[in-house]
């Protein structure tokens, strides 16, 4: 499962098909405002801006939580950094790829 970063805007969005077809969850009114993005005609919309919260937000660290060299704590927070920034862009691209498929 993918972590997802919503603003106010998006949470309002959510709210507003979850009202507008009847979901029951959060999670069926993303699943389905997913879908219905995908099958509409790609319109050019600038992207939503990454959330404050989303940009201040740090990976948690192995630090405390296992006694680990300060070489080899630093190296496995990096790691963790890289496979996060590779799965946000992933999941990116498999958004553009299902907007971009008409």
């Amino acid at each position: 499962m993918k972590h997802i970063k919503f603003a106010e805007e998006d949470l309002q969005a959510v709210a507003q098909v979850q009202r507008l077809y009847g979901c029951e969850s959060f999670s069926q009114a993303v699943r389905l405002a997913t879908r219905i993005a995908a099958q509409q005609k790609r319109i050019d919309l600038p992207l939503p801006p990454v959330p404050k919260h989303a940009e201040e937000r740090q990976p948690k660290s192995l630090r405390g939580i296992i006694q680990l060299s300060e070489e080899a704590a630093e190296a496995m927070d990096n790691a963790i950094r890289q496979v996060q920034k590779q799965a946000d862009q992933e999941a990116h691209n498999e958004l553009m790829q299902l907007m971009g498929d008409e």
